[in-house]
């Protein structure tokens, strides 16, 4: 009898401990300020600015919209982040994404930087007089830079384990000044051929 008494005992300790996967809110709109904590779908509603928390971690994906921002330093996020014709972008402080960042049409800042992401980064057909930067961060995929228009281009001091490909952006992207070339594992391809 005592020996099944520290048994249970032991089994509810551990599942104490270990924590239950169910406490994560599961889908937040997200709007002004996200706390420190745990949830599994995070969206920025269209026209909408949200800014995590050091501490967010991120079950799944984080969707921004139309119009809307995100600006996330110092959060893990497991999935990945999409954004189609956001207003703007920055990602940055020790953030991890454990899958792709893909962004499509975001007029104003992007701003990717020291950050671990799982997958791969894709800039695509942004126009903006704010910058475009990727910088100094471990690229587990490809990074891919094309159609992009905006005040200026900068991909720097990245470790990128496939490829870098950048093509029709105006201006031509830059590694820094002084220059900070990246680490590419791959091929340098296309106006990132010489960073």
């Amino acid at each position: 009898m005592k020996k099944l008494c520290w048994t249970i005992a032991t089994l509810t300790i551990g599942l104490a401990l270990t924590g239950n996967p169910a406490s994560a809110q599961s889908n937040v709109s997200c709007t002004g300020t996200l706390a420190a904590g745990t949830y599994n779908v995070v969206t920025v509603p269209a026209g909408q600015t949200c800014t995590f928390k050091a501490g967010v971690i991120v079950l799944a994906n984080v969707t921004v919209g139309a119009g809307g921002s995100l600006t996330a330093p110092g959060a893990t996020i497991n999935g990945s982040v999409t954004a189609k014709n956001a207003a703007s972008v920055s990602v940055g402080a020790n953030t991890t994404i454990g899958v792709n960042v893909q962004l499509v049409g975001t007029p104003g800042l992007i701003d990717i930087f020291n950050s671990t992401i799982g997958g791969s980064i894709q800039i695509v057909g942004s126009a903006s007089t704010e910058s475009i930067t990727v910088d100094t961060n471990i690229v587990t995929g490809s990074v891919t830079l094309a159609n992009n228009d905006s005040g200026g281009n900068e991909v720097d001091n990245n470790t990128i384990g496939i490829n870098l490909a950048c093509s029709g952006n105006m201006p031509a992207p830059k590694d820094g000044s002084p220059a900070k070339p990246n680490t590419v594992s791959g091929n340098k391809t296309g106006q990132c051929a010489g960073l």
